[in-house]
């Protein structure tokens, strides 16, 4: 049994690595650094000590070794966080170990049980801990009343930003570097021309929660940014546009969301496209528009995301199924996934550039086309 299991999570972890690419993920693990071995160590620190806190729940002489316990922990937690099993699946499977090594399934499953609830109600209160420590810093930041109305920077020891609100347009400066190295400086003006349109709209949930969003796309940027000490230049050139999204509300505790944006030259005219899904489903608004050569073309119907959430960078597909106003399909051609979990408090990302093909229409019924049009889309999933 055992060589069986072994042998499955050999061709599991081949699959993986051959999924996600291997040369990636090496890659992401020499950004990473020595810092990727701290957190290991940490991690095996923290196993340590739920595994030791799990066997005092048992009475001598009957007490587990530290050594299985550590072992069924670490599988138990494997399971939860590579496994479909709705994170709680970890749990019988350590359960059910520690009760075939003890002979014992009933206290191994009741000393789990309160091992797991101990768990939520320790993670609960560090997280309202946590929330307390944060809400002074919170409440010494300071955001414009209105859409551009100020100013904003933030300044860390290894990462600079600021956004200036300018006559020409808003300012935008960022400047970071890694410990394994990397190195960027980046100064862009993204234009804001006379008469440029936007899309505005606020979304309502409840009459507690809702959601205002700003989204400004085809907004002509000018700048550079140096990474690595080469310099990558934007301008008129060629054809470097900049989307601003500004947003301010109260949401739900729980939020998923679709966006999918894009500005560039087709055939001679300036397109941009706002796109958004799931988020705003109930509501009666949508986020959905186009920026033709400057000017907004609203779009109310709710939009069809469809997309593999097993294999991001397969193609998507987004569509309006009544007035058939959009009917486009995404290609992706770069994937970047980020996943935060805190307890009660949690979020996922999971973000691709690529290009946008296919058709919109204008309010005046006119069809354009998009081909190899530069943009991304996003799926984000949030506790909060």
């Amino acid at each position: 049994m055992t060589a069986a299991g072994l042998a499955a999570g050999a061709v599991l972890l081949f699959y993986v690595l051959r999924k996600y690419n291997f040369s990636e993920v090496m890659a992401a693990v020499a950004a990473a650094g020595w810092g990727i071995a701290l957190i290991s160590v940490f991690r095996f620190a923290t196993i340590t000590t739920d595994a030791a806190g799990w066997r005092e729940l048992w009475l001598p002489p009957n007490k587990p070794r530290p050594a299985q316990l550590f072992v069924y922990r670490w599988i138990g937690e494997a399971v939860n966080t590579l496994l479909p099993v709705a994170q709680v699946g970890g749990h019988v499977a350590r359960a059910r170990l520690l009760g075939r090594t003890q002979g014992d399934y009933v206290t191994a499953g009741g000393s789990t049980i309160v091992d797991f609830t101990l768990g939520v109600l320790t993670q609960a209160i560090y997280t309202t801990a946590g929330i307390a420590f944060l809400l002074p810093l919170a409440r010494a930041m300071r955001f414009p009343e209105t859409v551009g109305g100020g100013d904003m920077h933030f300044e860390a020891a290894d990462l600079q930003l600021s956004i200036a609100e300018q006559p020409a347009g808003t300012r935008l400066r960022a400047g970071f570097h890694t410990r394994a190295g990397r190195h960027l400086e980046a100064e862009v003006l993204v234009t804001r021309p006379a008469g440029h349109e936007t899309l505005n709209v606020v979304i309502p949930w409840s009459d507690r929660c809702f959601q205002f969003t700003s989204k400004q796309n085809t907004r002509p940027a000018l700048g550079s940014a140096v990474l690595d000490g080469k310099t990558y230049r934007f301008d008129a050139g060629n054809h470097a546009y900049g989307c601003l999204d500004f947003g301010r509300g109260i949401w739900p505790y729980r939020t998923c969301w679709n966006w999918g944006a894009a500005s560039g030259l087709q055939e001679g005219r300036v397109v941009g496209l706002n796109l958004g899904g799931q988020w705003t489903d109930g509501t009666g608004m949508t986020e959905n528009g186009l920026c033709i050569d400057g000017r907004l073309h609203k779009i109310s119907e709710p939009l069809v995301w469809e997309y593999d959430r097993t294999d991001f960078r397969r193609p998507w597909r987004i569509r309006a199924p009544q007035t058939r106003r959009v009917d486009l399909q995404f290609t992706p051609t770069i994937e970047e996934s980020q996943r935060f979990e805190l307890g009660l408090v949690g979020t996922e990302l999971h973000w691709v550039l690529g290009h946008f093909n296919g058709t919109v229409v204008t309010d005046g019924g006119e069809t354009l086309g998009a081909q190899q049009l530069l943009g991304w889309a996003e799926e984000h999933r949030a506790r909060w």
